[in-house]
Protein backbone atom coordinates (compact mmCIF):
# COMPACT_ATOMS: atom_id res chain seq x y z
CA UNK A 1 0.00 0.00 0.00
CA UNK A 2 2.95 2.28 0.40
CA UNK A 3 3.74 2.31 -3.12
CA UNK A 4 0.76 3.17 -4.35
CA UNK A 5 1.13 7.02 -4.58
CA UNK A 6 4.56 6.28 -6.15
CA UNK A 7 3.07 4.07 -8.44
CA UNK A 8 0.22 6.43 -9.46
CA UNK A 9 2.28 9.51 -9.50
CA UNK A 10 4.79 7.81 -12.29
CA UNK A 11 1.58 6.50 -14.36
CA UNK A 12 0.29 9.71 -14.05
CA UNK A 13 3.69 11.49 -15.13
CA UNK A 14 3.74 8.69 -17.89
CA UNK A 15 0.65 8.78 -19.16
CA UNK A 16 0.28 13.36 -19.13
CA UNK A 17 3.73 14.81 -18.90
CA UNK A 18 5.73 15.25 -15.58
CA UNK A 19 4.18 18.46 -14.84
CA UNK A 20 0.73 16.35 -14.09
CA UNK A 21 2.52 14.52 -11.51
CA UNK A 22 3.70 17.53 -9.87
CA UNK A 23 0.91 19.58 -10.06
CA UNK A 24 -1.17 18.04 -7.35
CA UNK A 25 -1.74 20.75 -4.19
CA UNK A 26 -0.19 19.53 -0.60
CA UNK A 27 -2.26 18.76 2.00
CA UNK A 28 -0.97 21.33 4.66
CA UNK A 29 -0.45 19.96 8.05
CA UNK A 30 -2.22 20.96 11.41
CA UNK A 31 0.95 22.88 12.56
CA UNK A 32 1.17 24.54 9.35
CA UNK A 33 -3.35 25.47 9.46
CA UNK A 34 -2.77 27.01 13.02
CA UNK A 35 0.06 28.78 12.46
CA UNK A 36 -2.01 30.56 9.31
CA UNK A 37 -5.30 30.95 11.79
CA UNK A 38 -5.95 33.22 13.96
CA UNK A 39 -8.70 34.06 16.60
CA UNK A 40 -11.48 34.92 14.76
CA UNK A 41 -10.78 31.86 12.35
CA UNK A 42 -11.90 28.14 14.02
CA UNK A 43 -10.24 25.25 12.78
CA UNK A 44 -13.15 22.56 12.10
CA UNK A 45 -11.96 19.09 12.39
CA UNK A 46 -14.25 16.50 10.28
CA UNK A 47 -13.63 13.09 11.22
CA UNK A 48 -14.12 10.03 9.63
CA UNK A 49 -15.88 7.51 11.18
CA UNK A 50 -13.95 6.19 14.76
CA UNK A 51 -11.51 9.43 14.57
CA UNK A 52 -10.47 11.30 17.17
CA UNK A 53 -8.83 14.59 17.35
CA UNK A 54 -6.06 13.92 19.15
CA UNK A 55 -4.16 15.59 17.07
CA UNK A 56 -4.94 18.88 17.91
CA UNK A 57 -3.28 17.71 21.49
CA UNK A 58 -0.10 17.03 20.09
CA UNK A 59 -0.40 20.48 18.19
CA UNK A 60 -1.10 22.27 21.92
CA UNK A 61 1.63 20.46 23.45
CA UNK A 62 4.26 21.21 21.08
CA UNK A 63 3.18 24.85 20.59
CA UNK A 64 3.18 24.57 25.06
CA UNK A 65 -0.31 26.02 24.67
CA UNK A 66 -2.99 24.98 27.08
CA UNK A 67 -5.87 23.35 25.55
CA UNK A 68 -9.27 22.84 27.30
CA UNK A 69 -11.56 20.32 25.66
CA UNK A 70 -15.31 20.45 25.62
CA UNK A 71 -17.29 17.10 24.61
CA UNK A 72 -21.01 18.78 23.53
CA UNK A 73 -23.78 16.58 23.50
CA UNK A 74 -22.73 14.04 26.38
CA UNK A 75 -23.93 15.82 29.02
CA UNK A 76 -22.42 19.01 29.12
CA UNK A 77 -25.28 21.56 28.53
CA UNK A 78 -24.14 24.21 25.94
CA UNK A 79 -23.87 27.08 28.71
CA UNK A 80 -20.67 25.23 29.86
CA UNK A 81 -19.34 25.39 26.76
CA UNK A 82 -20.17 29.00 25.69
CA UNK A 83 -18.55 29.87 29.35
CA UNK A 84 -15.45 28.11 28.79
CA UNK A 85 -15.10 29.98 24.92
CA UNK A 86 -15.01 33.47 26.76
CA UNK A 87 -12.41 31.75 29.22
CA UNK A 88 -10.62 30.99 26.54
CA UNK A 89 -10.55 34.46 24.44
CA UNK A 90 -9.68 36.17 27.74
CA UNK A 91 -6.98 34.35 28.62
CA UNK A 92 -5.59 33.20 25.39
CA UNK A 93 -6.13 29.48 25.78
CA UNK A 94 -6.96 27.12 23.06
CA UNK A 95 -10.41 25.20 23.12
CA UNK A 96 -11.35 22.11 21.37
CA UNK A 97 -14.75 21.60 21.09
CA UNK A 98 -15.77 17.84 20.39
CA UNK A 99 -18.83 16.33 18.73
CA UNK A 100 -19.95 19.34 17.17
CA UNK A 101 -22.53 18.19 15.02
CA UNK A 102 -24.76 16.91 18.21
CA UNK A 103 -25.27 21.01 18.56
CA UNK A 104 -25.77 22.88 15.69
CA UNK A 105 -27.46 25.46 17.69
CA UNK A 106 -24.88 26.04 19.65
CA UNK A 107 -22.73 26.32 16.15
CA UNK A 108 -24.75 29.33 15.39
CA UNK A 109 -23.55 31.05 18.99
CA UNK A 110 -20.46 30.34 18.63
CA UNK A 111 -20.05 32.14 15.06
CA UNK A 112 -21.64 35.18 16.72
CA UNK A 113 -20.00 35.75 19.38
CA UNK A 114 -16.36 34.84 17.40
CA UNK A 115 -17.76 38.14 15.68
CA UNK A 116 -18.37 39.88 18.50
CA UNK A 117 -14.81 38.94 19.58
CA UNK A 118 -13.58 40.15 16.49
CA UNK A 119 -14.82 43.20 16.71
CA UNK A 120 -13.84 43.97 20.32
CA UNK A 121 -10.14 42.92 19.57
CA UNK A 122 -8.27 44.10 16.67
CA UNK A 123 -4.59 42.33 18.38
CA UNK A 124 -4.08 39.29 16.62
CA UNK A 125 -4.22 37.05 19.68
CA UNK A 126 -3.02 33.69 20.77
CA UNK A 127 -6.12 32.50 21.36
CA UNK A 128 -7.75 29.10 18.92
CA UNK A 129 -10.86 27.48 18.73
CA UNK A 130 -11.31 24.06 17.30
CA UNK A 131 -14.44 22.33 16.74
CA UNK A 132 -14.14 18.40 16.00
CA UNK A 133 -17.50 16.79 13.94
CA UNK A 134 -18.39 14.35 12.29
CA UNK A 135 -19.61 15.73 8.43
CA UNK A 136 -23.33 16.86 8.75
CA UNK A 137 -25.07 18.68 5.87
CA UNK A 138 -26.45 21.38 8.25
CA UNK A 139 -23.44 22.50 9.38
CA UNK A 140 -23.56 25.83 9.56
CA UNK A 141 -22.42 27.30 6.34
CA UNK A 142 -21.60 31.11 7.85
CA UNK A 143 -19.30 29.06 9.71
CA UNK A 144 -17.30 27.04 6.88
CA UNK A 145 -16.69 30.19 5.03
CA UNK A 146 -14.63 31.44 7.88
CA UNK A 147 -12.99 28.26 9.36
CA UNK A 148 -9.96 26.11 8.11
CA UNK A 149 -10.72 22.80 7.40
CA UNK A 150 -9.33 19.57 7.64
CA UNK A 151 -10.65 16.30 7.53
CA UNK A 152 -9.43 13.57 9.88
CA UNK A 153 -8.46 9.90 8.70
CA UNK A 154 -7.45 6.75 9.51
CA UNK A 155 -3.61 6.65 8.44
CA UNK A 156 -2.96 4.47 5.06
CA UNK A 157 -0.22 1.58 4.92
CA UNK A 158 1.14 0.04 8.22
CA UNK A 159 4.13 2.75 7.67
CA UNK A 160 1.87 6.15 7.85
CA UNK A 161 -0.20 4.24 10.76
CA UNK A 162 3.27 4.07 12.85
CA UNK A 163 4.52 7.68 11.78
CA UNK A 164 1.22 8.88 13.11
CA UNK A 165 1.23 6.91 16.14
CA UNK A 166 4.52 7.50 17.39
Amino acid sequence: PEQHAATVRSFVAEALGGWAAEAAPSTPSIFEVVEESDQSSPIVLVQAEGMTVDVVRKVAMNERKKLWSVAVGQGEPDRICKKRLKECQASGDWLLIENCHHSLGLLREIASELDAHARATSVRGVFRLFLGTASHPKFPITLLHRARTITVEPAIGVRQQLVEQY
